[in-house]
């Protein structure tokens, strides 16, 4: 009797991020000779600093392109260290950061290592796809936090109590958030943590976007509260601040239990980091605070011009504090965030992303990216609203 050669069960449950879907068809488009608007993916415009690049090329023409250990290299760590304690409040022991392929990577370890099948975990709505993706991938139950744009995508502690049960292990948080562009105040985050104490929980806090911050709004990590030693991990990395996403490398910061684990996993499936890759941050992280300045005043102009934009519309959306998303909402036009989206890409040629793709809470929104340049953004800009008239 033959064996059927069939996949997993769990295998049926995997899911992308349809952001890259998007990019499929959009680059399938631009290859008909269409002229494409790119606001689709979280890709930063500004280049990469050429210290970055040099440190890069310089370590692998130095030979450093041998195995290292799978809990990353040391300086990096130490200098990880070193920006914790200036951002966050506290030094983590070297034993607590684990350098990791890419920071969505940190999701997947993170549920293998502390979660069985069956468990729960809490995820906000509307929120990043990976959440859902990493869930699916390792069998858990997912429960979805409901955020709302009448009081500005805050967390509401009341909701969270509702959906803890004993089989809880994680809450997901993000701030500032994608697709939101909403940072949560430290109120709210400090009355989570109690919570997650009194409950025995883990928060896993997505701080990707905390250096892209604007008008000095305070950035307040729920970490600093237990300095991740007993409930809190840090997703985090270089990809958006530094323009670096193609390097594919990130960092988590938690319990040291829980951060050994997770390396073993990272030991099983990638072995390490490529240390000319981490060597590359090292340098990242020895630069100034300028470019990341420089770089935030360029978003923030650039969000300054689409919020005068869409003010003219029928649009309602909340004002982003952070990173580099809007979403608004198309309540008012009687048309879905996936409708839109289709219709002003081959009509227009302008790439967005259906809310829907962050959740059920999107379903009349859509995700705009504003990273690219600004003589596309104007003429994009123009377009939305000249459609968004004809409706």
């Amino acid at each position: 009797m033959k064996n059927n050669l069939y996949t997993s069960r769990l295998s049926k449950s995997f899911i992308g991020q349809g952001m890259f879907e998007i990019l499929n068809s959009v680059q399938s488009l631009e290859r008909q000779g269409k002229k494409i608007y790119h606001f689709e993916l979280g890709e930063p415009f500004h280049k990469t600093n050429s210290k970055i690049i040099n440190s890069l090329i310089t370590s692998i023409k130095s030979g450093n392109t041998k195995y290292t250990s799978s809990f990353g290299l040391y300086e990096l760590r130490d200098k990880i260290r070193v920006s914790t304690k200036n951002s966050r409040g506290y030094y983590p022991d070297l034993e607590q950061i684990l350098i990791t392929p890419g920071a969505n990577s940190i999701i997947y370890f993170l549920i293998k290592t502390i979660c069985n099948p069956g468990d729960e975990v809490i995820i906000p709505n509307p929120g990043f796809p990976s959440y859902i993706a990493a869930c699916n991938a390792n069998g858990v139950k997912i429960r979805t936090l409901n955020l709302t744009q009448k009081n500005n995508y805050q967390i509401e502690i009341s909701s969270i109590k509702k959906l803890i049960t004993k089989k809880t292990k994680l809450i997901i948080i993000n701030s500032p958030s994608n697709p939101l562009g909403v940072i949560q105040n430290k109120k709210n985050l400090i009355e989570m943590y109690e919570l997650i104490k009194q409950n025995n929980i883990y928060v896993l806090t997505d701080e990707i976007y905390s250096r892209i911050t604007y008008n000095n709004n305070e950035f307040f990590s729920i970490s600093s509260l237990d300095k991740c030693n007993k409930h809190v991990i840090i997703l985090n990395g270089f990809s958006k601040s530094f323009s670096m996403t193609g390097y594919r490398i990130g960092c988590a910061i938690g319990p040291k239990k829980i951060i050994n684990k997770m390396r073993l996993l990272v030991e099983t499936i990638v072995s390490c980091v490529p240390p000319f890759i981490q060597e590359s941050c090292t340098a990242a992280l020895s630069l100034n605070n300028d470019l990341i300045k420089k770089n935030n005043l360029d978003y923030l102009k650039k969000r300054n011009k689409i919020i005068n934009k869409f003010n003219e519309t029928n649009l309602d959306f909340v004002i982003p504090d952070g990173a580099f998303y809007i979403f608004p909402s198309l309540k008012k036009y009687n048309i879905t965030g996936e409708n839109f989206c289709k219709k002003i890409l081959n009509k227009y040629g302008i790439a967005l992303v259906p809310g829907i793709f962050f959740g059920s809470q999107g379903k009349f929104n859509f995700r705009m990216s504003y990273t690219t340049d600004n003589t596309s953004l104007d003429k994009a800009l123009d377009l939305i609203s000249k459609y968004l008239h004809e409706l």
